[in-house]
């Protein structure tokens, strides 16, 4: 006796099953598995002794393409005296179908009231029903048949008429189960007035009447098209002129800053100049230079000594105290023995990088103790002397020296980069050192 097959058996030493799904009342199992070497859910149909046969000859046709279907067979095999299928995930409807012999195709009973008695796990009867009143029933029949027919009403033609149907013939007295059973089958043809699918109504003595297709009112009327048609392109006309208003004035617009505000500018007209009044009318470069004006910002210092780069770097540390607005603190050269840095350097520059190239109108130096001594102020975009531009050129004569910053045609000068450029030393007073030349600088401001 073949032993049961129970979750986590192995068929074939293949195919583990998962899960119980559907137990026929012939034996047949249909199960949950998954293939253990593809790693694959699949569906088992493992059938009764009675219907393997059945079942192995359904997996041929399968296979062949003989037998129509949405199931792929992928293996069939007997494992324990059990008779498997191995196919994909299926429907449990359709895996028992192939124990059933296409030869004997499963004929639908008629409707009858032990229908319920499936639901219970027992097979309907296949005997017709006997009802009390029979005789009444196919006495109605024969008097409808014998009834004289009436006259069938003229319909006008319409679009989706269908063709007129013949009235339904009672069935005879001798096969009232079968026309139950024609009755529950074809309950379009039968019970529903096959009329209403063609487009015409049909009496119960074979007439018909002009029926309206249900479809018909979603058909839109000449008129309402071409009205809609009318006002879309009313629409598209609005939106044009609306687009051309604008671009109007827009140009007219264009036209005004062209010609200024005199709206007959540019025409033959005689016009009145616009009396003196001695102040200058600013002229349209000036009035986009002050647009574009940048302030300074300081970002950095650097010293800059060209024939000789080491002299003086010792206090280079010190550099930032010349843009730290506290005029107490100071940056300071070494002394030296004459005012031409002792034989040692033509000049020392300092160099303030301001943050991006901006509009300079005044520079200022703070200096304690020193007097004398000659430098320049040069601007120029980058941090070298040459081709700097040379804006002024001055000497110590206090301890603030405001000295104003202009080009050559009076417009706002611009640079990134602001030179002081020592040619000569200041003579220092009130220190402790040996030689009196030398510098003690405590800001550079630009503004």
């Amino acid at each position: 006796m073949p032993q049961p097959v129970d979750v986590g058996s192995v068929l074939g030493g293949r195919y583990k099953v998962t899960e119980r799904v559907l137990a026929s009342a012939d034996g047949d199992l249909i199960l949950d598995g998954i293939d253990q070497v593809l790693n694959r859910p699949v569906s088992i149909l493992l059938a009764s002794a009675a219907n393997a046969s059945q079942m192995t000859n359904s997996a041929r046709e399968l296979a062949t393409g003989e037998r129509p279907g949405n199931i792929q067979v992928l293996d069939l095999g007997i494992s324990d005296e059990h008779t498997y299928l191995v196919t994909n995930k299926a429907q449990p409807a359709d895996l028992l179908d192939l124990v059933i012999k296409q030869d004997q195709p499963y004929i639908e009973p008629f409707f009858t009231d032990t229908l319920g008695s499936e639901i219970f796990g027992q097979a309907r009867s296949t005997e017709p029903m006997v009802y009390d009143d029979d005789d009444d029933y196919y006495e109605e029949q024969e008097r409808k048949q014998r009834a004289p027919r009436k006259p069938r009403p003229q319909a006008a033609p319409r679009r989706n008429d269908g063709p007129q149907t013949a009235p339904i013939a009672p069935p005879p007295p001798a096969s009232r189960p079968a026309a139950r059973e024609s009755e529950t089958t074809e309950q379009r043809q039968s019970r529903f007035p096959a009329g209403a699918l063609s487009g015409s109504a049909v009496y119960s003595d074979g007439g018909n009447a002009d029926y309206d297709d249900p479809y018909d009112e979603y058909d839109e009327p000449p008129e309402r098209s071409n009205r809609v048609r009318r006002g879309l392109i009313g629409a598209v006309f609005a939106v044009i002129l609306v687009v051309a208003v604008v671009l109007a004035v827009s140009t007219l617009g264009k036209l005004g800053d062209l010609f200024g505000d005199d709206p007959v500018a540019g025409s033959d007209q005689n016009t009145t100049a616009p009396a003196d009044t001695g102040s200058p009318t600013p002229s349209e470069s000036e009035t986009d230079q002050e647009q574009e004006a940048v302030p300074p910002v300081a970002a950095g210092v650097t010293r800059l000594v060209p024939n000789n780069p080491e002299l003086n770097s010792g206090s280079d540390g010190d550099l930032p105290k010349l843009i730290d607005d506290n005029p107490a603190s100071y940056w300071q050269s070494f002394v030296f023995a004459n005012d031409t840095f002792g034989g040692l350097a033509q000049s020392m520059a300092l160099v303030v990088e301001l943050e991006e190239a901006s509009s300079i109108n005044q520079v200022e130096i703070t200096q304690l103790n020193g007097s004398g001594g000659s430098f320049e102020v040069l601007l120029n975009d980058t941090p070298t002397l040459d081709g700097a531009n040379q804006v002024a050129q001055s000497s110590f004569t206090g301890t603030t020296v405001t000295i104003p910053v202009s080009t050559d045609d009076g417009s706002t000068a611009k640079a990134q980069y602001v030179i002081v450029n020592f040619t000569q030393l200041p003579r220092l007073s009130g220190i402790q050192a040996e030689f009196p030349w030398g510098l003690r600088i405590a800001e550079i401001s630009v503004s």
